[in-house]
């Protein structure tokens, strides 16, 4: 990752690794999203006196970006890094320091993961396409 800056602004330019294939793109192409809504709220653009007709379709556009694309895919890659820890030997403890939080509440994470991988962990670790229901709509279980 390179951090630059011309008269711009400040940038990021990232190597897309070819083992991800169109995933790197789109994913790349969500975190873009996550930028930009964090922008248009803390500059004031999409406050209701600054408000076009266009601000909502934008705010929705962000919301299904990050919520219905990006929000199951971290959870998946999540998961599968929780699993993939215990796989390893790690311990609750171990986990309860990589998490930042108490072990009771790295113990419960590890209790809540499903007995087999989900389909969105199997995405995280197989590269399988993301699940789909049959309208074509991304559904993360």
């Amino acid at each position: 990752m390179k951090f630059t800056e011309d008269q711009n602004g400040p940038a990021v330019t990232i190597r897309l690794p070819s083992t991800l294939g169109n995933d790197a793109a789109v994913l790349s192409d969500w975190f873009d999203t996550l930028i930009w809504a964090l922008h248009n709220l803390r500059s004031g653009a999409w406050d209701f006196e600054r408000a076009t007709p266009e601000t909502r379709t934008h705010v929705d556009l962000a919301i299904n970006d990050l919520e219905t694309r990006l929000s199951p895919r971290l959870s998946g890659l999540r998961d599968a890094l929780i699993r993939r820890h215990y796989e390893l030997g790690g311990s609750h403890g171990e986990l309860a320091l990589a998490l930042d939080v108490p072990r009771s509440t790295a113990q419960h994470r590890r209790r809540q993961l499903d007995p087999e991988p989900t389909a969105w962990e199997r995405w995280a670790t197989d590269g399988r396409p993301a699940p789909t229901t049959p309208t074509g709509s991304e559904n993360p279980t």
